[in-house]
């Protein structure tokens, strides 16, 4: 199918299979290019801090304004939700590899028991372990085996939980109570590090205010500056020794409930489809045994029009926009759907037949492939 106007295709991995640019920042951050690493980094996450809402907000921000000369714009990995976007950055490994491909996954192939179960990356299910959902290496272990000090800094509730222990097995998680507690922890991990580590602080406010208040809201924008505050007082507690990269997982749109499009109510595809995952922005389908996925998605394009772009599972293979299909995962194949549909504009994707409408109450989304969200700020000193 075409693409629309109002989406961009990030040059993402390369054909090569390079990572994007952010992701390549924290690998070499945690290991390097040779995995041989040394020294202090400093990681610091805001998560939804897309750049496009940065740069019209920056009069908020004293800190990131102060380190405009130093900061990029870049692009995301798709889609541009945190639990594929973090995955990415933290293994070095390409959705196709790591099989964390959206915000809910299939839990396995077409036709398995169980396979067409919609998985939530952030909690998991029961009977879905980890260590075999992803079981490839990540970031943190490489640097251990080197010899490298990896730790990271987070509320109680992150240490055992299911995202955690997919992407950041084998580091050492340093716990929080609450966000007032964040320098101090900083600080105990960067000792511990013993003048070479990596510690890795993810600022999450930004993007809970976004979800629940909508981004440029007066939440959003005191859960802003409480996040510049708090990068100011990481980087005067690192000092100069201490090499420091800012980034973000994805950017952020508004919601609003009059834009959504159920794909449950158009004719020849709502009944065509078996399951969904996904979100909102983000819909994986998939479709009855006796449908023709070439035929649906046709039928999908035409109905939704501008309002977002259908692509087969063939053509999401092809374009490389999660990874090179020649270096995809096993795992990570089989919880590929039939049919993609990335939205655009201000559309909310949904299906009344499988999605829960409480999922649509969100006032701020991400997911897709607009330049508001695959647009994130690159930030490195030292």
């Amino acid at each position: 199918m075409t693409r629309p106007d109002g989406l961009i295709t990030p040059a993402g991995w390369g054909r090569d299979g390079a990572l994007p640019p952010a992701a390549a920042a924290i690998h070499d951050a945690v290991t390097g290019d040779d995995g041989a690493r040394t020294g202090l980094d400093l990681v610091i996450l805001v998560d939804g801090l897309g750049a496009q809402l940065l740069e019209q907000h920056r009069a908020h921000t004293p800190t990131l304004r102060r380190l405009a000369p130093h900061t990029d714009t870049v692009l995301t990995t798709a889609p541009s939700t945190t639990a594929a976007v973090l995955a990415s950055m933290l293994t070095g490994l390409s959705p196709l590899q790591h099989g964390v491909l959206g915000y809910t996954v299939f839990a396995g192939a077409p036709g398995t028991d169980g396979g067409d179960r919609a998985i939530s990356q952030l909690t998991g299910a029961p009977g879905i372990l980890p260590e075999r959902w992803m079981p490839l290496k990540n970031l943190g272990q490489a640097a251990k085996r080197s010899g490298r000090y990896a730790g990271q800094v987070g509320p109680a509730r992150y240490r055992r939980s299911f995202l955690t222990e997919v992407m950041q097995r084998g580091w050492e998680f340093i716990e929080l109570k609450g966000s007032g507690q964040r320098l101090a922890a900083v600080k105990r991990a960067l000792r511990r590090a013993h003048g070479n580590g990596v510690v890795y602080v993810h600022l999450a406010e930004v993007d809970k205010a976004g979800h629940n208040d909508g981004p440029g809201s007066p939440r959003w924008l005191q859960a802003l500056e409480d996040a510049d505050q708090a990068i100011g007082a990481l980087l005067r507690a690192a000092g100069d020794d201490v090499r420091v990269t800012i980034t973000a997982d994805h950017g952020m749109v508004p919601a609003n409930r009059s834009q959504v499009l159920d794909l449950a109510e158009i004719d020849g595809v709502g009944p065509a489809v078996r399951a969904v995952a996904g979100e909102p922005r983000a819909l994986t389908l998939r479709l009855h045994g006796d449908q023709d996925p070439d035929v649906v998605a046709a039928r999908l394009q035409d109905r939704v029009a501008e309002r977002g772009w259908v692509m087969t599972r063939e053509e999401l293979l092809t374009c490389g926009l999660l990874g090179p299909a020649s270096t995809a995962a096993p795992h990570a194949l089989e919880r590929l759907g039939d049919l993609q549909v990335w939205a655009n504009g201000a559309t909310l994707l949904t299906h009344s037949g499988f999605v829960s409408s409480a999922v649509l109450d969100q006032r701020g989304v991400h997911g897709s492939l607009s330049s508001a969200e695959l647009e994130i700020p690159l930030i490195r000193l030292g």
